[in-house]
């Protein structure tokens, strides 16, 4: 089996992620982020620290999230008839769309 399942189940999901807090000269400092959830449905909490993430307000978290939106060709479907959220498009991308939801 592969390291990310993507090969074997064709899933991926967003684990962590950074954006720049600030930067002067060629020094930059990086907010870290924890993400749960491990399926294309759009349920999860963003953590950090350990503690559940203030993200409205934060510019570059915000960005990234329009950012993941606008730059994609995917798209997250709830099936019915399954009961499941369903990728349609490639799976990085589509980890992307249920990041920024």
């Amino acid at each position: 089996s592969d390291k990310t399942g993507t090969l074997t189940t064709n899933n991926m999901s967003v684990l962590k992620f950074f954006v720049v807090d600030n930067a002067a000269k060629d020094k930059a400092a990086l907010q870290e982020f924890d993400v749960t959830g491990s399926t294309f449905a759009p349920v999860g909490e963003v953590t950090r620290n350990g503690r559940p993430a203030r993200l409205k307000g934060n510019s570059a978290v915000e960005e990234l999230a329009t950012i993941c939106s606008l730059c994609n060709e995917s798209s997250v479907d709830y099936n019915e008839s399954t009961d499941k959220y369903t990728k349609i498009g490639e799976a990085t991308e589509t980890a992307l769309v249920v990041l920024a939801e």
